[in-house]
Order: C-alpha cells, then sequence, then structure tokens
C-alpha cells in the first residue's frame, strides 16, 4: 500500500505534483492510503483528484480535515476514497 500525504492547500499546483504519484500506484495495482488531516484548503482540482483516485485505485482517505470533509459535503460528492476517522473521531 503506498501512503500519500495531502498538502494543506489542494489546489491545481498540489495535484500537479500529487498526480504523479497516484499514477505511478496505479500503473503498479497498489493500494493507497491518502492521509487527509492536514487539509485547510480543497478547491475543485483538489476534489476532482479525490474522485479520480476513487475511481482508478483502491483508495482510502484518512483521518480527512474538517475542512475537506466539508467541502466534500458542500460539494454533494458521495463518490470519494472511504474516510477513515483519526482515531477517537466519529466519522
Amino acid at each position: 500500500m503506498r501512503h500519500i500525504e495531502l498538502p494543506p492547500v489542494m489546489d491545481g499546483q498540489a495535484v500537479a505534483r500529487l498526480a504523479p504519484l497516484l499514477r505511478a500506484a496505479m500503473d503498479a495495482g497498489e493500494a493507497v492510503t491518502l492521509h487527509g488531516g492536514g487539509v485547510v484548503q480543497i478547491g475543485q482540482a483538489g476534489l476532482q483528484m479525490l474522485l479520480a483516485a476513487a475511481r482508478s485505485v483502491e483508495a482510502r482517505l484518512e483521518a480527512p480535515s474538517e475542512s475537506l470533509a466539508g467541502m466534500a459535503a458542500l460539494a454533494g460528492l458521495q463518490s470519494l476514497p472511504p474516510f477513515v476517522p483519526a482515531q477517537g473521531v466519529a466519522a
């Protein structure tokens, strides 16, 4: 399993830096854990990347920040990788 730490700002530039990592995981058939606890801002490009990850590889989103979870909910996204809450935090 490949682990990827999401940056605090998930914008187009961040997605451009993360895309090769996700592509490598896809090519290798590896599952991916995306660590989202440090995300303070996420835009459309970041949400699209998470959707693509959910559709392309076995992916899970570990301990998403309130900002990330809130923007996903606001956007009405139901297809993000499954959320894995931080220890002791309800999903």
